[in-house]
């Protein structure tokens, strides 16, 4: 066993390093004309080095990394669909919000930090929705309502977790998965310019692979989830 984690660790190392190239290859083709024709193939190989993370760090041998993995693998579907359907895209990853705070859940929430981080939350969502509505459709409301409803709720679970020791890590991917997101979101409704692709897949992708490896820690850490803390 203790030869079996570098291991792990190794593998997973070199699926981050691959995402990260996958990453790089997607911001030359915003300002290559050749290379744009890649750039579907590179968000793909940077999606599936994400998920590759998670099961090669041995993720999956616990409740919170299968739930993380099925987070993180809504959230390939959400790259390839987002990719010719924004919509489609997005209900995916809203999906993936889903399961990610089934993951936090499992491990325990502490309810009075979340009561004291929730009005920042209301406050920031609220701000984001006014900022954004004018450049929404009818069509769009509703699925980014939903949205940051669940985004908001995730990120919240995220800074609450009881196990302070990893929710230090947890917090950070989903704070830079909240960021992403407002660049996407600004990238759709308010400025279409090329510039919110140079922050919001830099930043997105390593959120998921930061979720990956939380995957990971959790499997070294504990064989099971434990009940939620009060």
């Amino acid at each position: 066993m203790a030869q079996e984690w570098p291991r792990r660790y190794l593998y997973s190392g070199l699926f981050t390093g691959l995402a990260a190239l996958s990453v790089l290859g997607v911001l030359l083709t915003f300002g290559m004309r050749p290379v744009y024709p890649y750039r579907w193939g590179f968000l793909m190989c940077a999606s599936a080095s994400f998920l590759l993370v998670a099961v090669l760090g041995g993720g999956l041998r616990t409740v919170y990394g299968r739930l993380v993995f099925s987070g993180l693998l809504c959230c390939a579907l959400g790259d390839y669909l987002g990719f010719h359907d924004f919509i489609w895209g997005a209900m995916a990853f809203l999906v993936a919000h889903v399961f990610f705070v089934a993951a936090f859940w499992t491990c325990g929430i502490d309810w009075k930090r979340a009561l004291r981080f929730t009005p920042a939350m209301i406050l920031t969502g609220l701000g984001m929705f006014i900022w954004l509505q004018d450049g929404m459709s009818t069509v769009d409301k509703p699925i980014a309502v939903a949205y940051l409803v669940v985004i908001s709720v995730m990120v919240l679970f995220a800074f609450s977790m009881v196990p302070p020791h990893r929710r230090t890590l947890i917090m950070l991917a989903a704070s830079l998965f909240y960021i992403s997101d407002i660049f996407v979101a600004r990238w759709r409704f308010t400025d279409s310019g090329m510039i919110n692709g140079y922050f919001c897949y830099p930043i997105y992708y390593s959120a998921c692979v930061l979720f990956a490896w939380t995957a990971c820690v959790f499997a070294d850490e504990r064989p099971a989830a434990v009940p939620r803390g009060d």
